[in-house]
């Protein structure tokens, strides 16, 4: 370690264990420490302080800790054994936050993924909302191997997915062709767990409406089977009375056949000789 990393860690240690700047402190310094001892020493500290965000933090800056020394055996069996833990709720949602943040980094993936599948039964609601996330404001879902394990443990927690719907409906909705039974398969499992929300004026999730309906029409032009479980989807709307459906379907009915003039055919003139 330099000198400035010496002087930043007795900085540190002036702020003491218990506060926000303290743990900011470490996870500046974290991938300077050369061994597990000191980090495990910093670590335990900040978890038994009194401070009330102390294990959350503790969890947050494991999950960094590992991520950046993954030949840790330490840091990988301290992982382990939190989440592993039923108790371990406040270290859930530190490992929660850092791995949802850090997942984009392909470096690490592999763990966060590990970490978000494992959290995604979770009923605190806090742990869900760090879980969810991992899916961000206007920006389309890679759906790779990995998310879309992380979206299959998802589904399975009606209010985890109910948290993460806005951002994961519209986030899946770019890839309705090229993914179209996962798509599907979110969209129907949305309508049996917040259908209610979702055709309700004014709700959070009343803007889900027209991507769900923009999401069946697609399915219903692609080839069978996924023509009719686009019908399907689309029939589900309009019985859930989601007034963008019927928008949709009064437009379709609407719609006149408008046959295309058919092109004169040109003669060809023999010419004179």
């Amino acid at each position: 370690m330099t000198l400035k990393d010496t002087s930043f860690l007795l900085a540190y240690t002036r702020i003491g264990y218990n506060s926000l700047q303290g743990a900011i402190a470490i996870a500046t310094v974290l991938h300077l420490v050369p061994d597990d001892a000191m980090v495990e020493r910093w670590l335990n500290e900040i978890r038994d302080s009194d401070w009330h965000l102390g294990q959350q933090a503790y969890g947050e800056l494991l999950m960094l800790y590992r991520m950046d020394r993954p030949e840790s055996r330490w840091a990988a069996e301290q992982v382990q054994r939190n989440l592993q833990n039923p108790d371990s709720v406040y270290v859930h949602r530190g490992l929660a936050y850092t791995a949802a943040f850090n997942w984009h980094n392909w470096r690490c993936r592999g763990m966060c993924t590990k970490v978000l599948v494992t959290l995604a039964q979770t009923a605190d609601e806090i742990t869900q909302t760090a879980i969810s996330k991992l899916f961000r404001f206007d920006e389309d879902i890679l759906l790779n191997q990995d998310m879309t394990e992380i979206i299959l443990a998802i589904l399975d927690n009606p209010s985890l997915l109910i948290k993460s719907a806005s951002n994961l409906v519209e986030g899946v909705r770019s890839a309705t062709s090229a993914a179209p039974e996962l798509v599907g398969r979110i969209c129907n499992r949305l309508l049996d767990v917040g259908v209610a929300e979702i055709g309700k004026p004014g709700s959070q999730f009343a803007l889900l409406a027209e991507p769900l309906v923009s999401i069946a029409l697609t399915l219903h032009r692609l080839p069978s089977p996924n023509r009719e479980e686009g019908l399907v989807l689309f029939e589900r709307l309009i019985e859930s009375n989601i007034q963008e459906a019927q928008q949709a379907l009064d437009i379709l009915d609407r719609k006149p056949f408008t046959p295309q003039p058919r092109r004169p055919i040109r003669r060809r003139h023999k010419r004179r000789r």
